[in-house]
């Protein structure tokens, strides 16, 4: 038995202006009074309709502020060295998720050659900064000369900065460094997290790199990638001066390089020679090694690893299987397994500038990538909503820190 139509209009009414308020409320056209402080009006500051101007809290430079920037540091001596060093920084840009920092210590032909090349993204998705530290390789030797070491290898003086990377960077706690002749494949931020499981391990850590254990020579161990915690490093005075107090002791010493039988007027492979020999005589105390994953080197045809060696189906034991020279030994953690995170270009002494070597772009193990790595337009590298920048900075005339911390007239540094 229906109801009267006395009663049901007044319930048609009553819905329909109950549908058309939450309409209202839904499209932002009214809104409902909140109480100052309240739960609801700090939601309604941040719950605006769409097409207002207002920065929503997860696409603006509020979601960068809990994100620890990521330092890195690279050495480009000469316009050659700059062209090649840029591929390596562009696959930096291209898989980062945080902000990031970057200090390269170069000659002052190598921040032109750069700088045209940052000019062409101006919106990347997380804030960028570059600091150019240009430094005469006579100013390196002058400083090696203090340490009581020379090198005549073919990197020269500016190969051998890497050793007073701290010395350098005396404002800086802690970097990623890495070579030019390299190419990211995945998100260097996995590789920044390390230091936090470093320093859980030892609180006395220090420098990561590449090895194959502790019976690694010279040549195995690679400086071309290393987690530095530059503070520690000028804590424990990782290379000597004459400007230090006397008896002041330091990692790098005459007896270091005794042990380790390294020359250190010429030592083998030049910096690397030292940071092998302070290596050698304190191992596990300061040092952790790195995966080779992040070292996948042309000198080792990449332990193994290729493109085209087994489909996407692959698991790991059969990954396994197909890694070389490892010496059948764990080389990262507790993880047998590998995978290319950071590929190495090196033994190719042929071109100034790897990248223009063919054979890199035309050989299946890799070519693919060094083929997106070239092509990729820096322009691509606007991803950003407009609220992080790029910035640059020419940081001249820097002394070294041992003569900005200790040489009589020059100021104090202010950092460790």
């Amino acid at each position: 038995m229906g109801l009267p139509s006395r009663r049901i209009l007044p319930l048609v009414f009553a819905l329909n202006l109950a549908l058309n308020v939450l309409f209202l409320l839904h499209s932002g056209i009214i809104r409902l009074p909140t109480l100052p402080g309240s739960a609801s009006s700090q939601l309604a500051a941040h719950n605006v309709h769409r097409g207002a101007n207002a920065q929503s809290p997860w696409t603006s430079e509020l979601a960068q502020q809990n994100l620890e920037p990521v330092s890195f540091s690279m050495v480009m001596y000469g316009e050659s060295s700059a062209k090649e060093g840029l591929l390596a920084l562009k696959t930096v840009l291209m898989h980062i998720s945080r902000p990031a920092e970057f200090h390269i210590i170069c000659s002052p032909d190598a921040i032109p050659v750069i700088q045209n090349k940052l000019e062409l993204f101006s919106r990347p998705a997380y804030s960028v900064s570059f600091k150019f530290y240009p430094i005469s390789e006579d100013t390196i030797r002058g400083r090696a000369h203090r340490a009581g070491v020379a090198s005549k290898h073919a990197a020269g003086y500016g190969g051998l900065v890497k050793t007073f990377l701290h010395e350098v960077l005396y404002d800086v706690k802690r970097v990623i460094y890495f070579d030019t002749d390299m190419l990211f494949l995945v998100d260097p931020y996995l590789l920044w997290r390390d230091f936090e499981r470093y320093w859980n391990q030892s609180r006395d850590f220090m420098v990561a790199f590449p090895t194959l254990g502790d019976r690694s020579t010279c040549d195995v161990v690679c400086t071309c990638i290393m987690l530095l915690d530059l503070e520690q490093m000028r804590k424990q005075f990782f290379m000597p001066s004459t400007n230090f107090p006397a008896g002041t002791k330091t990692l790098g010493n005459n007896e270091t390089w005794a042990r380790a039988e390294i020359d250190p007027e010429n030592p083998e492979f030049g910096d690397q020679g030292l940071y092998f020999a302070i290596w050698k005589r304190y191992g596990r105390k300061m040092f952790r090694d790195l995966s080779v994953s992040w070292d996948m080197t042309h000198c080792r045809f990449s332990y193994g690893l290729s493109l085209v060696d087994g489909n996407d189906s692959m698991g790991e034991t059969e990954q396994i299987s197909k890694q070389i020279f490892t010496r059948e030994g764990k080389v990262y953690d507790r993880w047998y397994q590998l995978y290319p995170a950071l590929l190495h270009f090196n033994c190719q002494p042929s071109n100034d500038i790897v990248w223009e070597d063919q054979l890199n772009t035309n050989r299946p193990r890799w070519g693919p990538f060094v083929t997106i790595a070239r092509q990729y337009k820096w322009v691509w590298l606007n991803r950003g909503d407009g609220t992080s920048k790029v910035l640059t900075e020419t940081v001249k005339d820097r002394p070294f820190w041992d003569e900005a911390a200790f040489k009589e007239g020059f100021p104090r540094s202010t950092t460790s």
